[in-house]
């Protein structure tokens, strides 16, 4: 994949952050000033509804925002009236070397041609487009750092209705797919990002040594894991040591596992963290092989007993250890927050849902926004 992050928000999505935002920030959409011709008059133009995104059904980097809104003349001679004067603005997206989406507006066209219209239009033109493009900086989706591991490369593109932000590892960042978002966002994570989040965030805090009884002591050397055919499987590398206190002194091995191939389960709960859990572990091949003179003997003498530890100790309770050990959050899904001339907004993932979807890892769920 060239998209190893890769986050999209539907054009339903997008109206609804706006309609829930709207009633907080309605008096500041607004726009006036005065005009001298045909009529000496004071101009005051209002967004009267939620602005409408229009994302399209093709692939570009433009979108349409379509407003509502109302114009009020107040003349120096005579009675004051309101005029219907909506705009459609023509906006691009982009994303810079620091992964946070910026947007354009490259034009904006009023729909009204009545003469006052027309001359507050044409002096207040790149006002309306300077309150447009503040506007959208609310919505944002930054593709910063995911849990230390920094992107080379970014990506940002309107699709079929979608507004897509992409990062990649190796620096070559395009959206090259297209995510069921519903009414709502997705989210999907490439198995060589995933590899790396599991090296940042799980094995440094996995310890490396367990005991499944006390006699026994389990190291965790190595791993290697990868996300495919719809599961996440981790491959582990073990060894082992085994001590018995016999009446002479404690007669010592060396424990020989093969590696453990573990089914790792991923989830994601109400608090927007996404876990691991260990599932199915096979069941390792053992063989002990004596450290000192009285395990050498002990080996020869009580073959049957040291059969026995190998068959119901060691390799029926590592498969358990090993599970407890796959279990551990690796990152949240943040809560992100903007503001908009003095009011503050929290754009909170909700009814979030995880699948493991061939190579990748996919998040779904919605966005519930608030002002303050």
């Amino acid at each position: 994949m060239s998209d190893d992050f890769l986050a999209g928000l539907g054009q339903a999505q997008l109206n609804q952050i706006s309609t829930a935002i709207y009633p907080s920030i309605a008096s500041k959409l607004t726009i006036s000033g005065d005009i001298t011709q045909p009529v000496a008059a004071s101009l005051t133009w209002n967004v009267t509804q939620p602005p409408t995104f229009d994302l399209g059904s093709g692939v570009s980097q433009n979108f349409n925002v379509n407003i509502v809104g109302t114009l009020s003349i107040t003349p120096q001679q005579g009675s004051s009236s309101s005029e219907p004067l909506g705009a459609t603005a023509v906006c691009s997206v982009q994303i810079g070397g620091n992964g946070v989406l910026g947007f354009n507006v490259n034009d904006l066209t009023f729909t009204s041609q009545d003469v006052y219209v027309k001359a507050f239009a044409d002096a207040k033109k790149q006002a309306a487009i300077n309150l447009v493009e503040s506007l959208l900086e609310t919505v944002q989706i930054p593709l910063g750092p995911v849990e230390g591991i920094t992107f080379n490369g970014y990506a940002a593109e309107v699709r079929n209705g979608v507004l897509y932000a992409a990062a990649s590892i190796s620096g070559n960042a395009s959206v090259d797919q297209d995510l069921n978002v519903g009414n709502g966002l997705a989210i999907a994570m490439s198995n060589a990002l995933m590899q790396m989040v599991v090296a940042n965030v799980w094995w440094p805090n996995a310890p490396k040594t367990f005991r499944p009884n006390d006699d026994i002591t389990i190291n965790l050397n190595s791993y290697s894991f990868s996300v495919a055919n719809s599961q996440m499987n981790i491959v582990l590398s073990l060894s082992g040591s085994m001590s018995i206190d016999e009446w002479l002194g404690d007669a010592d091995w060396d424990i020989d596992i093969s590696p453990v191939v573990a089914q790792i389960n991923i989830s994601i709960d109400a608090n927007r963290n996404v876990n691991l859990a260990g599932g199915s572990v096979s069941t390792p091949d053992v063989s002990i092989n004596p450290d000192n003179f009285l395990a050498t003997v002990t080996s020869i003498f009580t073959a049957g007993l040291v059969n026995l530890i190998i068959s119901q100790v060691i390799q029926n309770q590592i498969p358990g250890s090993i599970a407890q050990h796959l279990s551990g959050s690796i990152f949240q899904i943040p809560i992100l927050t903007e503001s908009f001339q003095g009011i503050n907004f929290r754009f909170i993932p909700t009814n979030l849902a995880l699948q493991v979807n061939g190579d990748q890892v996919n998040i779904t769920g919605s966005i519930a926004a608030s002002a303050s």
